[in-house]
């Protein structure tokens, strides 16, 4: 789905917003699920070598946890677009988190329960154009 730029300048006049409005959470939120979102829009190998102790714990906490984070701080007052994008990575999330994989085993991120989660991240962050919010993230913080 391609946004318009009436859609970026939604998303980016929403974060202002909550800058003048003193929601520090809700940009934290979003500030840390960025990074969050690239981390769980990797390939395999690059997940593999970005987690420095338990592959399933490590990408639960960094890269799931900061998501639900956004879903439950911001996810009524996102644009629907962007919402929609957030509850399809988080299903694919959930997805993996029934399978039960096992701690400390550094090939999981191998698992074909992976790859829906990768595309969900990807188009999330095409979603939100996180390259060009970055810059008014740095500012604001």
């Amino acid at each position: 789905m391609n946004q318009t730029s009436s859609e970026v300048t939604v998303l980016t006049g929403l974060i202002c917003h909550w800058y003048g409005e003193e929601q520090s959470e809700r940009i934290a939120a979003v500030s840390r699920a960025i990074p969050a979102l690239e981390f769980l829009a990797m390939e395999a190998r690059q997940q593999q070598a970005v987690i420095p102790d338990c592959p399933l714990c490590e990408a639960w906490l960094f890269g799931v946890s900061p998501v639900s984070d956004l879903i439950t701080s911001c996810g009524a007052a996102l644009p629907d677009y962007l919402r929609a994008h957030l509850e399809r990575l988080w299903a694919a999330c959930c997805a993996i988190r029934v399978l039960e994989l096992p701690c400390f085993d550094r090939g999981i991120f191998q698992h074909e329960a992976w790859q829906p989660a990768r595309e969900a991240a990807s188009q999330t962050l095409m979603a939100m154009q996180s390259e060009a919010i970055k810059p008014l993230l740095a500012d604001l913080s």
